[in-house]
């Protein structure tokens, strides 16, 4: 729990991404010819198990408090705001907040990466605002929770970028005092016992959960329920959350997964609402820019250390800082031209000489979405004329390879295990 507000420009910007990219869909209800998985006429796949498989990928959707990255799919199994009132009759109290129980699953693509996923953490960023009484309609001054005083380091300056976010988590456990050294938020370190590595912070039970291949089918979590209690009657408050998937064991840690964000706000005299509401995607891949001056911001605080109870200094548990590789959405809704124009971006990207091993690995995964939804409308909604087309009008835009790789994955007698 630790408060925040709205990300700039991203709760209008994320609400539209949420309603047309989140949420189940429905499967392609094609009869299925008897007895074979796949026809194979002139070398190309058409048969109706392969569409239902693309169908559920990408098929129309209908709005859920779920978002689905190139990594994953986050789902919000509680999402709610609070409005409380403590405190005695003779001095009442107003309190807001909100409540979340987010999970998040990798997808078949990554489930698939034996020995080069593992493990899967959940990284948050918050920004809390406030008003003041000079003007308690506007929340815009930063607020840091009384007894995390060590908080104000990892918090973002305005000449830094955006006031006021920072990493969430605990500068020291209030059960305990101990200083927590993992960017991780379900993670806790205890009993003086400090993790210098991501795959080694356990999870706090009340905080949330990590996945890990033993158990694929236990998503890793974030339980959150930030709350306010107003300093004067009408006072406004907002806190905001973008919540990261991070590897964090196996050949690919510190790939980023995707991101999302939540958050609420209590306008002046009126009660506390969530916003955005649903969840709403921030990016397929690499956090947003202020998520990852946040975790700069970490990285650098107190030095790079925490002192422990044991009185030595440990380090911090570094956050993977990486954005030339930020994954745009491709919306449900997106043109077959626009679909096209990605997949080129993508591969151009992936194979450039200066791509880093980070921007690659998220380049690699996000191409491997692109192929499925490609595959979609190549052999589900029969586009090929169309994708052809798109290419052709790209095509001077890209490298010959790239534009090569193109016109291969396009033809329909070409089998791309990739498109399945």
């Amino acid at each position: 729990m630790i408060p925040a507000a709205p990300l700039p420009a991203l709760p209008e910007v994320a609400r539209r991404q949420g309603e047309r990219d989140s949420g189940s869909r429905k499967v392609d209800s094609a009869p299925t010819p008897v007895g074979a998985l796949a026809e194979t006429i002139d070398g190309s796949i058409r048969q109706s198990a392969q569409r239902k498989r693309i169908a559920q990928l990408f098929g129309p959707r209908v709005l859920q408090r779920q978002v689905q990255t190139n990594g994953g799919t986050f789902k919000a199994a509680t999402y709610e705001a609070k409005n409380l009132t403590a405190g005695s009759d003779d001095s009442p109290q107003t309190v807001a907040g909100a409540h979340i129980k987010l999970d998040f699953l990798p997808n078949d693509t990554i489930s698939a990466m034996a020995e080069q996923v593992e493990r899967i953490g959940l990284i948050q960023t918050v920004k809390t605002l406030k008003a003041t009484r000079d003007d308690p309609a506007v929340a815009a001054t930063p607020d840091t929770p009384p007894g995390n005083p060590l908080k104000e380091q990892f918090k973002l300056t305005a000449e830094e970028g955006d006031l006021g976010r920072g990493i969430d988590k605990y500068d020291t456990h209030p059960d305990d005092g101990e200083p927590q050294v993992s960017p991780l938020y379900a993670s806790r370190n205890k009993d003086r016992l400090y993790p210098e590595q991501l795959k080694h912070a356990a999870a706090g039970a009340d905080l949330g959960a990590h996945w890990n291949r033993l158990v694929r089918d236990a998503p890793a979590q974030i339980y959150d329920s930030p709350q306010v209690v107003l300093e004067f009657p009408a006072q406004a408050w907002s806190m905001s959350f973008e919540v990261a998937a991070l590897v964090t064991e196996g050949k690919l840690t510190g790939t980023y997964l995707g991101s999302i964000a939540w958050g609420w706000e209590k306008p002046s005299n009126q009660d506390a609402r969530l916003v955005p509401a649903p969840i709403a995607m921030v990016s397929a891949g690499v956090p947003s820019l202020p998520f990852m001056a946040a975790g700069t911001k970490w990285n650098q605080s107190n030095g790079g250390v925490r002192r422990g109870l044991d009185g030595q200094d440990h380090p911090l548990i570094p956050m993977p800082i990486n954005s030339a590789a930020l994954a745009r959405e491709v919306p449900a809704d997106a043109t077959p031209a626009a679909v096209v124009r990605r997949f080129l971006e993508v591969h151009q990207g992936l194979h450039a000489q200066d791509v880093d091993s980070v921007s690659s690995a998220n380049l690699e995964i996000e191409l491997k979405r692109l192929k499925v939804r490609l595959g979609y409308l190549l052999h589900v909604e029969e586009k090929t004329a169309i994708l052809q087309a798109a290419l052709d009008d790209q095509a001077a835009s890209f490298t010959p390879e790239t534009v090569a790789a193109g016109r291969t994955l396009l033809n329909p007698d070409h089998i791309d295990l990739d498109m399945l």
